[in-house]
C-alpha cells in the first residue's frame, strides 16, 4: 500500500487521532511526496505533471494535490475553508515541499550517505515514535499514558476498528526505504549544520564582547540595486584612501537613524550581527548586502561586559549560547540554501502564492515590490486559466490592498462575493469592509460587517475584529453586541473545559 493510500485509510479514525496522524506524516514522512515520485495525474491548468522543481528535482502535481485535498477535506469536516485559507494552505504546502527538496539536495551535495543498517534501525525507530505520538493523542490530558490494552480498546471502537498492530503494519508499509533514507539524510544534515563545537570559558566570555560600530548605508528603496552597489563600492574606495568615515556618512548614508550621528550604532554584539564577525578594532568591512541595501561598517572599539552572576550561572549561560549558535547556524544555512537553490514553479496559481510569500518576507522594499508585481502577473494568468479560482482572485485582492490599489481590490471582492458569488467567508467580508472604511465608505462597510457577524458563528477572532471595526465607524451599539457575543462564547468555552480541580491538601501531604 502506498503512503497516500495509508493516509486515506486513517480517515475513519476519531478527531484526536486524525490530528496527530496529520502531524506525524507532515513532519516525519513528508519526503515521500517530494521530487523522487513521478506523478501520473496532469495538472488541469498547465498540463504539467510537476507543479515545481528544486535544482531539477520535480515536485509531482499528483503528490501535491493529494496532500492538499486531504487537508481540504479535513477542513470541511470542521466547518469549511475560505478562499483566503485555501490560498494560505496551498502556499504553505508549497513551501514545505520546496524546503524538503532543498534539504535533500543539500544533503546529497554534502555527500551524506545512509547505509542499509541505518535505514532498518531508523525505520523501526520512526514506527515506534509514531505509535507513541498516537498513544499520547488518544490519552488526552491523562498524566499516565495509555497501556497497550487501553489503547487497543480505544482503537477497536473506531469504524472500522483498528489496533496497534494494524497501525504498525500501515506505518511500516508507508515508511519505504526511500522515505526513511531521505528523512535520515535531512536529520544528518541538520546535525552537521547545528554542530557549533564545544563552548569553553574563553568562547563563552567572548560571546559577551561588544563592538563600537559606525555604518554607512546605501539604500535601494529608491535606487536600483546595481547602482546602489556601485555607489557603495565608490564610498568604500574613499574610506580606504583615508577619507573621514563620519564625514562620508553625512554625505552618502541613507540610514535616517544614524546619518546625523556620524553613523554611530553604539556598542553591538557581533554574535547577532554576522557582518561584524571577524572584524577587529580599526577595520572596515566590504560593501555588504543588507535588507536596507548595502552597508559599510567600521569597528572603533571593543569591550567585554560579563553579567554579575556569570560564575554562578555559567552552565545556564553556556547552554543558552549553544542554543543561540545552533539556531543561528541553521537559519544562516537555510538562507544560503535558498539563495543557491534554483526553484521553478510551473503552476501559475502556486507561483503567485510563492511570489506573494517571498514579497512578504522581503526586507528590501524594492525587492518586495518586484515580487508583488510578479505575483500579480502569475495570479492574473491563473484567473484567466480558471475563472472559478476564488483563492487566486482573493490573493490578487490582498496584493492590491498592500499596494494601496483599493478600487481594484474592492472590484475583485465585490465580483467574487456578490456578482458571481463563487466564494464566501466572514474573513472576506471583513476584508471588503476594511477596504470600504479605508475609502471613507462607512455606509457600505456596515452591511459587510453584519454579514461577517452572521457567518462567524464559532470564530471569536472575527468577532474581536468586528467589535473594533464597529467602533471605528461609530457603531457603538453593534460593537457592544459583539462584545456580548465574545463574553458569552468565553463563558461557554470555560463551562465545557473547566480548570482541573486541585488535589486536597491531605492527599498532597501523603504523597
Amino acid at each position: 500500500m502506498s503512503i497516500t493510500k495509508m493516509r486515506n485509510s486513517f480517515a475513519h479514525l476519531m478527531k484526536p487521532v486524525l490530528i496527530v496522524i496529520a502531524l506525524i506524516f507532515f513532519v516525519g514522512v513528508f519526503s515521500m511526496y517530494g521530487g523522487n515520485i513521478t506523478g501520473r495525474d496532469e495538472n488541469e491548468q498547465t498540463g504539467r505533471r510537476t507543479v515545481a522543481s528544486v535544482n531539477g528535482r520535480p515536485i509531482s502535481t499528483e503528490a501535491f494535490y493529494r496532500v492538499f485535498q486531504m487537508q481540504y477535506e479535513r477542513a470541511k469536516d470542521r466547518g469549511g475553508m475560505s478562499a483566503l485559507a485555501e490560498a494560505a494552505l496551498k502556499g504553505s504546502l508549497l513551501r514545505q515541499f520546496i524546503d524538503e527538496e532543498m534539504g535533500i539536495s543539500a544533503a546529497e551535495q554534502k555527500g551524506i550517505m545512509i547505509g542499509r543498517r541505518e535505514i532498518r534501525e531508523g525505520r523501526e525507530k520512526m514506527v515506534k515514535e509514531h505509535i507513541e505520538q498516537i498513544r499520547q493523542a488518544l490519552g488526552g490530558d491523562r498524566k499516565k499514558k495509555l497501556s497497550d490494552k487501553e489503547m487497543n480498546l480505544v482503537l477497536s471502537r473506531q469504524r472500522p476498528p483498528t489496533s496497534i498492530d494494524k497501525l504498525r503494519k500501515e506505518l511500516q508499509k508507508g515508511l519505504t526505504k526511500d522515505v526513511v533514507r531521505q528523512q535520515l539524510m535531512i536529520k544528518k544534515l541538520d546535525e552537521q549544520i547545528g554542530n557549533v563545537g564545544s563552548i569553553d570559558d574563553k568562547r563563552l566570555k567572548d560571546s559577551y564582547r561588544q563592538l563600537k560600530v559606525r555604518q554607512i548605508v546605501i539604500g535601494t528603496s529608491s535606487t536600483p540595486e546595481a547602482q546602489a552597489k556601485r555607489k557603495a563600492e565608490e564610498v568604500l574606495k574613499k574610506i580606504k584612501a583615508g577619507g573621514d568615515f563620519a564625514k562620508l556618512v553625512a554625505e552618502f548614508s541613507d540610514d535616517p537613524f544614524t546619518k546625523d550621528k556620524g553613523g554611530d550604532l553604539g556598542f553591538v554584539n557581533p554574535t547577532y550581527d554576522k557582518d561584524l564577525r571577524g572584524l577587529k578594532v580599526g577595520e572596515v568591512s566590504e560593501a555588504l548586502k543588507s535588507y536596507q541595501g548595502f552597508r559599510i561598517v567600521k569597528v572603533e572599539d571593543s569591550k567585554i561586559e560579563l553579567p554579575a552572576d556569570f560564575e554562578k550561572k555559567k552552565k545556564e549561560y553556556r547552554d543558552q549560547l549553544k542554543m543561540t549558535l545552533e539556531n543561528q547556524a541553521r537559519m544562516e544555512f537555510h538562507e544560503a540554501m535558498q539563495k543557491a537553490s534554483k526553484v521553478q514553479v510551473y503552476d501559475a496559481e502556486l507561483k503567485g502564492y510563492w511570489l506573494f510569500d517571498k514579497a512578504r518576507m522581503a526586507m528590501d522594499p524594492a525587492e518586495r515590490d518586484k515580487f508583488l508585481l510578479q505575483a500579480v502577473a502569475a495570479l492574473s494568468t491563473a484567473t484567466r486559466q480558471n475563472t472559478q479560482s476564488a483563492a487566486a482572485y482573493v490573493t490578487l485582492a490582498q496584493i492590491y490592498q498592500m499596494q494601496e490599489k483599493r478600487d481594484q481590490a474592492k472590484a475583485i471582492l465585490e465580483d467574487v462575493l456578490d456578482k458571481r458569488a463563487i466564494t464566501e467567508g466572514a474573513d472576506l467580508r471583513v476584508m471588503l469592509a476594511q477596504l470600504y472604511v479605508n475609502s471613507g465608505q462607512n455606509d457600505k462597510a456596515k452591511p459587510q460587517l453584519e454579514l461577517a457577524s452572521e457567518m462567524a458563528y464559532d470564530n471569536p477572532g472575527v468577532h474581536y475584529q468586528l467589535q473594533n471595526m464597529y467602533r471605528q465607524i461609530g457603531e457603538s451599539d453593534l460593537a457592544a453586541k459583539e462584545e456580548q457575543w465574545i463574553k458569552e462564547y468565553t463563558e461557554r468555552a470555560q463551562a465545557m473545559n473547566p480548570p482541573p480541580t486541585p488535589e486536597p491538601a491531605e492527599k498532597k501531604s501523603k504523597k
